[in-house]
């Protein structure tokens, strides 16, 4: 049996796919303080998507292209996604 991506947020598949840097909104009352969103206010974060591994894979925030990690994207309490650009820096 293969992976079931039936889950996946499909607003997220082409910045992952791209590997374009995203700006993610979060709905009033859901903001992140988790140290990084604390710089934009709790209401704005800027990640790299990435997706975890396994039979039922999550959407990943990761911070930076060089990252081995990060953390899930709860895709119910995005307000709106927006594309930063391709960084083509290595």
């Amino acid at each position: 049996m293969g992976r079931d991506l039936s889950d996946l947020d499909e607003r997220f598949a082409p910045y992952f796919e791209s590997g374009e840097r995203v700006e993610v909104e979060w709905k009033e009352g859901y903001e992140d303080y988790s140290g990084y969103g604390g710089r934009t206010k709790g209401r704005k974060a800027r990640f790299y998507v990435g997706i975890s591994t396994g039979w039922k894979p999550i959407y990943l925030m990761i911070q930076r292209k060089d990252s081995v990690g990060g953390s899930a994207i709860l895709s119910q309490v995005v307000k709106s996604i927006r594309g930063l650009g391709v960084n083509r820096r290595r």
